[in-house]
């Protein structure tokens, strides 16, 4: 402290002060200055106690409700109990729900697994960049990058870039609109009543549409590129008339600017890898198989061709043959 004057002019000596201990906690660093502190992770601040710590996993250990709030997070979510109505996870990681999830909305990065079940009164959606894991749903829409597994699937919407199985003792879809790109896998489809049920398979449209998307990106990264390096050339013949300074602050941005598009154009092509790779596997094996029963009232569409399905049969496959729907068991189609 500095010393100084009071409201009279006279003069009010500082009090010494004393060096603060180094802070501790878990997740954080001390840079050489000694009054700096940075993360060393990505994830949540909080103190515990004195302690300053960085968790890359955000934890509720009990129900999330309205008290609680939102949670957007730069990592994994784990809620210890029920997920109440009206309210939203936003999450670059996975989320964990160990209880029941009501009408909500999830989005995660990854994976998104419930540990019960989704009763979502048909507003519950879920959108994974991974697999999708729960023990039932009800009434809920979800987008998954990679597979979905559920015991059952009632009056959903489900669209997942891989497979749907729902193969358990008691596994069942009936109503909605299930959609894979692969495959589906089912114990019992459909119900006596004839509940109409539509499931999709082996459409590769949307992959298509994907791979254009990123054709055209990959162009224009190359394009960017090639100027990039035209203008490197450019600097290096003589008489540009820069300042040396100048040219050294070009050279630089021009040569982060190129690292910058040639790490997207990798990213690019291996997503159009990624693509290519699930659009070959679908189109030699996208099938149905359902392991128990198949009811009436059941529509199975792929590329186009579709088929109802009018009378009840059991442990039965569906594929795409010449453009058509048909049936078959799974010894006719190769299956052991």
């Amino acid at each position: 402290g500095k010393s100084g004057l009071n409201v009279f002019g006279e003069s009010v000596r500082a009090v010494p002060g004393r060096n603060m201990s180094a802070l501790k906690g878990k997740g954080i660093g001390e840079v050489e200055d000694g009054n700096t502190y940075v993360a060393k992770t990505s994830g949540r601040i909080y103190l515990d106690g004195k302690r300053v710590c960085i968790d890359p996993i955000y934890t509720v250990p009990g129900d999330l409700g309205i008290g609680h709030g939102n949670i957007k997070f730069n990592g994994d979510v784990q809620i210890g109990g029920d997920m109440h109505s009206g309210l939203q996870i936003d999450a670059k990681g996975s989320i964990f729900i160990k209880g029941h999830v009501g009408n909500c909305k999830l989005t995660a990065g990854k994976n998104v697994t419930i540990g019960k079940g989704i009763q979502g009164k048909y507003g519950c959606e879920i959108i994974a960049g991974g697999d999708v894991a729960a023990n039932f749903v009800e009434h809920c829409s979800i987008t998954a990058g990679g597979n979905v597994y559920a015991n059952s699937l009632l009056n959903s919407t489900v669209q997942a870039k891989d497979s749907v199985v729902v193969t358990s003792k008691d596994g069942k879809i009936i109503g909605g609109s299930i959609q894979a790109i692969q495959a589906i896998k089912v114990k019992t489809l459909g119900n006596e009543s004839g509940v109409r049920t539509r499931l999709t398979f082996g459409d590769t449209e949307e992959l298509v549409a994907r791979l254009l998307e990123l054709t055209k990106r990959k162009q224009k990264v190359e394009m960017d590129i090639s100027i990039l390096e035209e203008k490197a050339k450019a600097l290096k013949r003589k008489g540009t008339g820069a300042p040396e300074s100048e040219v050294i602050t070009i050279k630089r941005q021009i040569a982060q600017a190129r690292i910058l598009r040639q790490t997207e154009d990798a990213e690019i092509m291996k997503e159009m890898a990624e693509i290519q790779d699930m659009a070959k596997r679908a189109k030699e094996n996208a099938h149905v198989r359902v392991l128990g029963v198949v009811y009436n009232g059941v529509i199975f569409s792929s590329g186009g061709a579709a088929k109802l399905q009018t009378e009840a049969m059991k442990d039965v496959v569906f594929v795409n043959q010449s453009n058509q729907v048909v049936c078959m068991s799974p010894e006719e189609w190769g299956m052991e």
